[in-house]
């Protein structure tokens, strides 16, 4: 990869490599899809010159919830952490943690296609589907055929519990995606479990640029992060992607260690924080 500096700069895209061959391009500068706060992660990242569209100013607050953008800041680390044998990734504490979100935006009433939960790693996909098949006995975990097929590659296809991913899309169905197959789609309130958590600092696919900027413009009204921000700062090689973001969560804080929920009936009553909701 490019990041890598050795082969064939495979995470380069066609489009890119065409820009780079000298052929004309025009760039987007208005945006259409988020909310301003979400936006300004994509202008310090990627993006200083974007200007947001005035409706997306207009949209709802998201119910239930003190703010529509957190970084929800933790310390326990992934699963295996120190294994360097492990192909794919995954964080069950962080798995969970999705699933109560998800259960508790559902209780605020919106629909099932309105919340998608995103992750680096597809075993971070099997793990979160196995913990809401586990909690939410009428809610399921809908996975493409994309990330399904990445999952069956990696995953012994006798395991009975692939069973909580090949399904397809209903009305009872929460949209379980990995980065990479989530490019060019968009969901109203995106859950992001971050998996990275560990002493080294080793962040993996989350040192990559391109792929934060997908992660992080794929929200419309809300958008919920779930990480370590010691190990994201620690990593030699993707701190210079993460401590701006982490800052701007910090300045305006939304870097918390629990979950702020409000009364949507009693908004006076002021805000609970959650760490088990």
């Amino acid at each position: 990869t490019k990041v890598s500096g050795n082969g064939f700069d495979l995470d380069v895209s066609l489009f890119e490599r065409l820009i780079q061959s000298g052929f004309k391009s025009a760039m987007l500068n208005v945006q259409h899809r988020m909310r301003p706060c979400i936006a300004d992660l994509i202008r310090r990242q990627t993006y200083p010159t974007l200007e947001d569209d005035p409706r997306v100013s207009k949209y709802p607050a998201v119910k239930g919830v003190a703010s529509n953008m957190l970084f929800l800041d933790h310390s326990v680390y992934e699963d295996g952490a120190g294994n360097y044998e492990i192909t794919t990734k995954s964080n069950s504490y962080e798995a969970s943690l999705c699933v109560e979100i998800v259960r508790y935006l559902l209780l605020q009433g919106y629909r099932h296609s309105q919340v998608t939960i995103l992750t680096p790693y597809v075993g971070q996909i099997l793990t979160i589907s196995r913990e809401m098949k586990r909690r939410m006995k009428d809610v399921s975990a809908y996975v493409s055929d994309l990330d399904q097929e990445t999952l069956l590659r990696q995953e012994d296809v006798n395991d009975p519990d692939m069973s909580t991913v090949v399904q397809a899309g209903d009305e009872n169905s929460i949209r379980c995606a990995s980065i990479d197959n989530f490019q060019g789609e968009e969901s109203d309130i995106v859950v992001i479990s971050l998996v990275r958590s560990n002493a080294q600092g080793s962040i993996g696919f989350l040192k990559e640029e391109q792929r934060v900027n997908v992660l992080l413009s794929r929200a419309k009204h809300g958008m919920y992060l779930l990480g370590n921000s010691k190990t994201l700062r620690l990593s030699q090689k993707g701190k210079h992607v993460w401590n701006p973001l982490i800052e701007i969560f910090e300045n305006t804080g939304n870097i918390v260690e629990s979950f702020p929920t409000v009364c949507q009936l009693h908004p006076n009553d002021g805000i609970t924080y959650c760490t088990t909701l």
